[in-house]
């Protein structure tokens, strides 16, 4: 009777601890949010993280364009590309002759329609992360990305005059001009390095193939932010020794950090005066250009 006893009391008290154990299972702690959406975005796009630079701009990015969308219902009125102008897009004539450099700055958050959003959101989440954790600091990252973008704008002012230009497409072209960098920096060292420069070569091809024979597409906004993350490689990716490897000893890329800081330099200094002093023909002999969208 006694030993009876005690096995009811023994399968009590392991009903009453399962009981407990799920209660746990099912209920999250007040201080513990539920991490679900992050970790689908981890599985599909390895490296994501909520506090990275990436977030960063991926949010502003989306924030901005449902902005612009909202002020397009407001003003049915006025046509979306004088919407994204009066939004700071980038045009020549208002950065050159009007003093508005900040438009070489704020196109890289606005975007011509949803698919072009969603082309270049999907292009950060698929490398972006990735480059980011190739980078020193979060800031070498971020200056990455604004000096490929604004690079990009320069050049795309300086040639194409008459358009008006918005996205990010040029700090993305910055980062897979660092990729470059990266794997041809760390071949001897890399795991299947030509397979790599294979593939980023197949896919470089298609958006060269893009970017000239589709229409409203900046090709020269992709040169320009593609060279300048090319060169900016060697300053803002991790040394060997620091997480994971993304440059050679120093004796090895040395020249390459000095040929680079003289080329970024040179770049916005010749590139810069180029676009102040040109002339901008379809804008001279009316004031078209004064009062666009006014």
């Amino acid at each position: 009777k006694l030993k009876n006893m005690t096995d009811n009391k023994n399968i009590r008290s392991l009903e009453q601890e399962g009981s407990t154990n799920n209660q746990n299972n099912n209920v999250l702690p007040n201080n513990q949010p539920d991490q679900g959406l992050v970790n689908c975005l981890k599985g599909t796009f390895p490296g994501v993280k909520l506090r990275a630079v990436t977030t960063f701009f991926i949010t502003v990015c989306v924030v901005v364009f449902i902005i612009t969308k909202i002020m397009e219902v407001t003003q049915e009125t006025t046509t979306w590309t004088c919407i994204l102008y009066k939004a700071q897009a980038k045009y020549t004539y208002a950065i050159t002759r009007k003093g508005q450099v900040q438009r070489l700055i704020l196109p890289m958050f606005l975007h011509a329609g949803i698919s072009h959003l969603l082309f270049n959101m999907l292009s950060l989440l698929m490398i972006g992360y990735y480059i980011e954790s190739l980078c020193n600091r979060k800031l070498h990252f971020t200056l990455l990305m604004f000096l490929s973008g604004i690079a990009g704008n320069v050049m795309s002012a300086l040639a194409s005059t008459e358009s008006v230009g918005v996205g990010i497409s040029g700090a993305i072209f910055g980062l897979l001009g660092c990729y470059l960098a990266y794997v041809i920096f760390n071949r001897d060292i890399l795991p299947g390095w030509k397979r790599r420069l294979v593939s980023y070569g197949f896919i470089m091809l298609i958006n060269i193939i893009w970017s000239l024979g589709g229409q409203n597409i900046d090709f020269f906004a992709h040169l320009g932010g593609f060279v300048i993350g090319l060169a900016m490689s060697g300053f803002v990716l991790k040394p060997r020794g620091e997480g994971d490897p993304a440059m050679p000893n120093p004796k090895r890329y040395r020249l390459f950090k000095i040929a680079s800081l003289i080329f970024i330099a040179a770049y916005f200094l010749i590139f810069g005066i180029a676009m102040f002093a040109r002339p901008i023909p379809h804008c001279e002999g009316t004031d078209a250009c004064e009062r666009i969208c006014e």
